[in-house]
Protein backbone atom coordinates (compact mmCIF):
# COMPACT_ATOMS: atom_id res chain seq x y z
CA UNK A 1 0.00 0.00 0.00
CA UNK A 2 1.44 3.45 -0.84
CA UNK A 3 0.58 6.44 1.37
CA UNK A 4 1.26 9.71 -0.43
CA UNK A 5 2.76 12.81 0.94
CA UNK A 6 -0.98 14.48 1.42
CA UNK A 7 -1.94 11.53 3.05
CA UNK A 8 0.92 11.40 5.22
CA UNK A 9 0.59 15.07 6.26
CA UNK A 10 -2.90 14.33 7.02
CA UNK A 11 -2.31 11.16 9.25
CA UNK A 12 0.80 13.07 11.22
CA UNK A 13 -2.03 16.04 11.56
CA UNK A 14 -4.72 13.73 12.97
CA UNK A 15 -2.61 12.25 15.22
CA UNK A 16 -1.11 15.36 16.77
CA UNK A 17 -5.23 16.62 17.18
CA UNK A 18 -5.67 13.73 18.58
CA UNK A 19 -2.73 13.90 21.19
CA UNK A 20 -3.73 17.52 21.76
CA UNK A 21 -7.45 16.24 22.30
CA UNK A 22 -5.74 13.55 25.16
CA UNK A 23 -3.87 16.34 26.92
CA UNK A 24 -6.70 18.88 27.41
CA UNK A 25 -8.15 20.13 30.33
CA UNK A 26 -10.57 17.58 31.04
CA UNK A 27 -7.62 16.45 33.13
CA UNK A 28 -4.45 17.00 33.12
CA UNK A 29 -2.46 13.22 32.66
CA UNK A 30 0.52 14.70 33.96
CA UNK A 31 -0.87 16.81 37.18
CA UNK A 32 1.59 15.26 40.12
CA UNK A 33 3.26 12.81 38.98
CA UNK A 34 6.88 12.38 38.58
CA UNK A 35 9.19 12.44 35.89
CA UNK A 36 9.54 8.89 35.49
CA UNK A 37 5.87 8.26 35.17
CA UNK A 38 5.68 11.64 32.50
CA UNK A 39 8.38 9.80 30.58
CA UNK A 40 6.53 6.22 30.47
CA UNK A 41 2.98 7.81 29.85
CA UNK A 42 4.90 9.48 26.58
CA UNK A 43 6.97 6.34 25.75
CA UNK A 44 4.25 4.32 26.12
CA UNK A 45 2.41 6.31 23.68
CA UNK A 46 5.21 6.68 21.11
CA UNK A 47 5.49 2.81 20.80
CA UNK A 48 1.81 1.94 20.79
CA UNK A 49 1.89 4.37 17.43
CA UNK A 50 5.41 2.86 16.09
CA UNK A 51 3.17 -1.12 16.86
CA UNK A 52 0.28 0.41 15.05
CA UNK A 53 1.59 2.28 12.22
CA UNK A 54 4.23 -0.77 11.59
CA UNK A 55 1.07 -3.05 10.62
CA UNK A 56 0.00 -0.17 7.58
CA UNK A 57 3.27 1.67 6.39
CA UNK A 58 6.45 1.47 5.25
CA UNK A 59 9.06 1.37 7.33
CA UNK A 60 10.93 4.58 6.04
CA UNK A 61 7.06 6.44 6.66
CA UNK A 62 6.79 4.99 10.00
CA UNK A 63 10.35 6.57 10.68
CA UNK A 64 9.26 9.66 9.56
CA UNK A 65 5.53 10.11 11.27
CA UNK A 66 6.97 8.62 14.57
CA UNK A 67 10.40 11.02 14.24
CA UNK A 68 7.69 14.23 13.28
CA UNK A 69 5.78 12.98 16.78
CA UNK A 70 8.54 12.97 19.23
CA UNK A 71 9.95 15.64 17.89
CA UNK A 72 6.54 17.57 18.14
CA UNK A 73 6.35 16.29 21.46
CA UNK A 74 9.77 17.69 22.82
CA UNK A 75 9.66 20.93 21.12
CA UNK A 76 6.25 21.82 22.73
CA UNK A 77 7.87 20.74 26.01
CA UNK A 78 10.14 23.68 25.40
CA UNK A 79 7.24 26.11 25.00
CA UNK A 80 7.27 28.15 28.75
CA UNK A 81 3.26 27.72 28.23
CA UNK A 82 3.05 24.37 27.92
CA UNK A 83 5.41 24.15 31.49
CA UNK A 84 3.09 26.61 33.27
CA UNK A 85 -0.25 24.41 32.24
CA UNK A 86 1.35 20.95 32.55
CA UNK A 87 4.15 20.60 34.57
CA UNK A 88 3.86 23.59 37.09
CA UNK A 89 4.35 20.72 39.71
CA UNK A 90 8.09 20.31 38.49
CA UNK A 91 11.24 21.69 39.75
CA UNK A 92 13.06 23.23 36.90
CA UNK A 93 15.53 20.98 37.40
CA UNK A 94 13.38 18.07 37.16
CA UNK A 95 11.71 19.88 34.00
CA UNK A 96 14.89 20.12 32.37
CA UNK A 97 15.76 16.09 33.23
CA UNK A 98 12.13 15.45 31.63
CA UNK A 99 13.55 17.16 28.74
CA UNK A 100 16.64 15.12 28.60
CA UNK A 101 15.22 11.87 29.29
CA UNK A 102 12.63 12.24 26.69
CA UNK A 103 15.20 13.10 24.07
CA UNK A 104 17.37 9.68 25.40
CA UNK A 105 14.02 7.79 24.57
CA UNK A 106 13.79 9.30 21.14
CA UNK A 107 17.21 8.53 20.52
CA UNK A 108 16.66 4.53 21.43
CA UNK A 109 13.67 4.63 19.03
CA UNK A 110 15.78 5.95 15.90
Amino acid sequence: MKITKKQLRGIIKEELAMAMREARPLDRPHAGKSVEEIVMWHTSKWDKNISDYSRIMPPDLIDYVINTMMDGVIDTMRDPETRAEYYSHLSDEEYEFLINSLNQERQKRL
